[in-house]
């Protein structure tokens, strides 16, 4: 990723993308909504929902996640809204973004960053 456009908590956001790069798969919904990343910690989770008045679970019709070697690609087809539950909701315009996890440096190894 190049540039973060948006961050929440250990989830950056990359800039708008021109596609979703050629071979990626596309990842299933989980219980109607997009997942981009699972707290270690907390059980809460960064997910996906449309961002609509009311809003809503998601489902293809709002956004699509891909992912390729480890790489994931946000498509929003319309407005979504990034929500966790110790974080300020992110409200993503359509577009197509890399998501990307921050990592962190110990003497043992090098990891995401524990939610």
């Amino acid at each position: 990723m190049k540039n973060v456009d948006f961050r929440q908590g250990d989830v950056a956001i990359g800039e708008p993308m021109d596609a979703v790069p050629d071979g990626a798969k596309l990842v299933p919904l989980e219980g109607g909504r997009i997942i981009l990343a699972h707290g270690e910690v907390t059980g809460h989770s960064h997910a996906v929902v449309a961002a609509e008045p009311p809003v809503q679970d998601i489902n293809e019709e709002f956004a699509r996640l891909y992912e390729l070697e480890g790489r994931r690609y946000l498509h929003a087809l319309k407005p979504v809204t990034i929500v966790h539950e110790e974080h300020e909701k992110i409200d993503v315009p359509a577009s197509i973004r890399e998501i990307t996890i921050q990592r962190e440096w110990t003497p043992e190894a090098i990891r995401n960053v524990a939610d």
